[in-house]
């Protein structure tokens, strides 16, 4: 019974490492996902103020996601 116990003692304890590194995990991802969105939003909003043409503000949007994407790889 006793190394039942301890059995199942260590186990939440393992289960509670896993846990957190998860969660940790997530909150960085998330937090970087936020950051990526404000960049985006900042030079959408850049660029409507000096409103510059359609096909440029396109132009802009794929040069930071493909620098985005490439800073993530």
């Amino acid at each position: 019974m006793f190394i039942l116990i301890m059995i199942y003692i260590i186990n939440a304890i393992f289960n509670a490492i896993l846990f957190g590194i998860y969660f940790d995990l997530l909150v960085e991802a998330n937090r970087r996902q936020n950051e990526f969105q404000t960049q985006i939003d900042d030079a959408n909003t850049a660029m409507a103020n000096i409103s510059l043409p359609d096909q440029i503000k396109e132009n802009v949007r794929n040069y930071i996601l493909q620098t985005h994407e490439t800073k993530t790889q």
